[in-house]
């Protein structure tokens, strides 16, 4: 039985690593489409190097209820998410962008 269930939550890994694989690809793609930096990973975040503009995204991100990691200078993490989730992120920058 607990082999059943070591099989069954490696599956549902798996599932969720598929995923991450391919909302990661989705954000990197339209990020870097919008006109932003992003950085290739092999994580299940993206990393946009930003720099002086990373505290005004997370800012306006923030407004669209999108958690993400600041880096004062830096740049900005968002993480992968559901399909609902990177369109949010999307959507999201692509109005920053319109007001940047």
């Amino acid at each position: 039985m607990a082999l059943a269930a070591g099989l069954a939550a490696l599956d549902a890994v798996k599932v969720r690593v598929a995923r991450n694989t391919t909302e990661r690809a989705r954000l990197t793609a339209s990020i870097t489409a919008a006109g932003l930096p992003v950085a290739l990973s092999a994580a299940n975040f993206v990393w946009l190097p930003v720099g002086r503009r990373a505290e005004a995204l997370a800012a306006h991100l923030g407004t669209a209820n999108i958690a993400t990691r600041c880096f004062a200078g830096e740049g900005v993490r968002i993480t992968t998410g559901t399909k609902a989730d990177t369109d949010a992120v999307l959507d999201a920058v692509a109005c920053w962008r319109q007001d940047d």
